[in-house]
C-alpha cells in the first residue's frame, strides 16, 4: 500500500515566511500525482516535507493511515529521486544502487539480487562497474531511479528529475518513468514546473501557486475546465488568451478594443459585471468574412513550428496568440473568428471560472 493523505499541511520558515498554506490532498495507492507550478510556488517544499527533509509546521501527514510527521526520513519507507541525481561520485553504479539497502543493513546476498534485478529492469546492467563521472545525463538518471526501485518502498518522490536532460532525452525518459511506475504500481509524487510533463505523465495534476492549491484534477479536466485564470494560463501551450470586458445589454463588450460579443444565457451575468473571456490559441481561425463571433486583429509576427504556425496578433495593448495551419503575413489585418462554445468565462474580480 502507499496511500498519502495531507490534512491542512502548512510550512512557515524562520522569519515568518510562509511557503505552503492549508495543503489538503488524498493520493490513492498506485496513483501518479504531479504537482506543478511556477518556480518558488512551494511544490518542492511539499515534496521535502513528505520525505521528512523539511519539518511540517502545520497539519498532519498520513501514510497508509499512520501519522508520519515526526518519523525520520529513514523510517518513512519513501524513496526520493532528486534533480541532481545525488549519486556518490566515488562509488560504482552497483554500489550507488545498493547504498540505500546497505545503510539499512540488508543482507549482502539480497542486496546483490535486488541490484541485479533492478539493473536488468532499467537496462543499466552494462554500467555497474562504472563511476557516475563516466555516465551520460540519461544514464545517471536511470541509476538514480534504480536506487529508488531497489529499495521497494511504498512511495516514490521525484523532484524535477528531468530538468538536466536535453529535450529529446527528456521526452524519452518521461515515457520510461511512466512505464516504470505503471509496471511497479508504486504511488508516485512528481514535482515539476513543466506543464507538458504534468499533462503527459499524471493521473491527476495538482496546480499550486504561492503555496496554495489552485486546482486538482485529471489533465483533461484542467485543460477543458480550469478553475481560475491562473490555471487557465498555466496549462496549455501556447497559453490561453484573456480579454477583459463588461456585460452590457446581455453582451460582452470592450469598447476600447472594439469587442462586442453575444454571451450564452447560461453565463447569467448581471448588467455591468466585469468578466474576462479566455480563448485558447487553437480555437482561433482566420475568417474570409466578418462574423459575429470574432474580432479584427493585426498580425505582429508569424512563427513556423513544423506542423503549425504560431501567430502573434495585436489587439489594442493586448497580444493575442493563435495556433493556425497556414502562414499569415506580418502587418496584415485579419478578421479572426471563434466559436463561443469554446470560450471560457471568468469573474473579472475574483478571476474564478464562471460555469457555462
Amino acid at each position: 500500500m502507499g496511500m498519502l493523505e495531507y490534512k491542512h499541511i502548512g510550512k512557515i520558515y524562520n522569519g515568518g515566511v510562509r511557503a505552503v498554506s492549508d495543503f489538503n490532498l488524498s493520493i490513492h495507492d498506485g496513483e501518479f500525482i504531479v504537482i506543478v507550478g511556477p518556480s518558488g510556488c512551494g511544490k518542492s517544499t511539499v515534496l521535502r516535507m513528505t520525505a521528512g527533509l523539511e519539518e511540517i509546521s502545520e497539519g498532519d501527514l498520513y501514510l497508509d493511515g499512520v501519522r508520519i510527521n515526526d518519523q525520520p526520513p529513514v523510517e518513512r519507507d519513501i524513496s526520493v529521486v532528486f534533480q541532481d541525481y545525488a549519486l556518490y561520485p566515488q562509488l560504482t553504479v552497483y554500489d550507488n544502487v545498493g547504498m540505500s539497502l546497505k545503510v539499512r543493513h540488508v543482507d549482502k546476498g539480497e542486496i546483490f539480487d535486488r541490484v541485479m534485478d533492478t539493473s536488468r529492469f532499467l537496462q543499466i546492467q552494462n554500467y555497474l562497474t562504472r563511476l557516475p563521472g563516466q555516465l551520460s545525463g540519461g544514464q545517471k538518471q536511470r541509476v538514480s531511479l534504480g536506487r529508488a526501485v531497489a529499495r521497494k518502498t511504498r512511495v516514490f518522490l521525484m523532484d524535477e528529475p528531468l530538468s538536466n536532460l536535453d529535450a529529446k532525452l527528456r521526452a524519452h525518459t518521461r515515457a520510461e518513468i511512466v512505464k516504470l511506475q505503471r509496471q511497479l504500481a508504486i504511488t508516485t509524487l512528481y514535482v515539476t514546473h513543466d506543464q507538458i510533463e504534468a499533462m503527459t505523465m499524471a493521473d491527476r495534476i495538482v496546480v499550486i501557486d504561492h503555496g496554495v492549491i489552485q486546482q486538482v484534477g485529471t489533465p483533461q479536466e484542467l485543460y477543458t475546465k480550469p478553475a481560475n485564470i491562473f490555471v487557465a494560463g498555466f496549462i496549455g501551450t501556447p497559453p490561453m488568451n484573456f480579454i477583459p470586458g463588461k456585460i452590457l445589454g446581455g453582451r460582452f463588450v470592450n469598447k476600447e478594443l472594439g469587442i462586442n460579443l453575444a454571451v450564452p444565457a447560461k453565463v447569467g451575468c448581471q448588467e455591468g459585471k466585469s468578466i474576462i473571456i479566455g480563448i485558447r490559441p487553437e480555437h482561433l481561425q482566420i475568417a474570409t468574412t466578418k462574423q459575429d463571433e470574432g474580432m479584427e486583429l493585426v498580425v505582429m509576427d508569424t512563427q513556423f513550428i513544423g506542423s503549425r504556425f504560431y501567430v502573434l496578433f495585436k489587439l489594442g495593448s493586448l497580444v493575442i496568440t493563435g495556433s493556425l495551419p497556414d502562414y499569415v503575413p506580418n502587418n496584415a489585418k485579419e478578421w479572426v473568428s471563434f466559436s463561443m462554445e469554446n470560450v471560457h468565462f471568468f469573474d473579472g474580480k475574483t478571476t474564478m471560472r464562471l460555469e457555462v
